[in-house]
């Protein structure tokens, strides 16, 4: 995601889609990994997933798309965290629950670092139509409501 600044000390919202890689085993483990952001995946286990050393991944997601293993896996759990408050009517709780990061407080910190928003603030802001009702009881639910990419 860029966040460029507009008027008003409000940052700009664009998503910016990762550099197509040749569909191979990058693109595969980009799409794996999308699938399973919830998992609080890390780069050793996302290595492991494609059979190369941490730092050969490394040196893969800096020449392929431009970002590091953590980096991305950020701002994929930020882009799914932003539909889901975009969308539905998740909790903040459900939502850290959802993409890996485990706490709503730490959601909190890593979304206003990335948006210069509280997830509340984004909500009221940026929800746009009636979102999706979802009982507390079935958080993942959710994710029949929200696509990952």
């Amino acid at each position: 995601m860029f966040s460029g600044f507009r008027a008003g000390g409000q940052k700009q919202f664009v998503d910016r889609p990762v550099p197509s890689t040749d569909a191979g085993e990058l693109g595969l483990l980009l799409d794996w990994a999308r699938e399973r952001l919830e998992a609080r995946l890390t780069v050793a286990q996302m290595a492991r997933q494609m059979h190369v050393s941490p730092a050969t991944l490394h040196r893969r997601f800096q020449r392929e798309i431009g970002l590091t293993p953590s980096d991305w896996l950020t701002q994929e759990r930020v882009r799914f965290v932003r539909r889901l408050l975009e969308e539905t009517t998740a909790s903040i709780e459900d939502a850290a629950h959802l993409n890996g990061l485990g706490s709503a407080a730490i959601l909190r910190a890593v979304f206003k670092r990335a948006t210069g928003l509280s997830p509340h603030a984004y909500r009221l802001q940026f929800t746009t139509q009636t979102p999706v009702p979802v009982e507390q009881s079935a958080p993942t639910a959710l994710l029949d409501h929200v696509d990952r990419r």
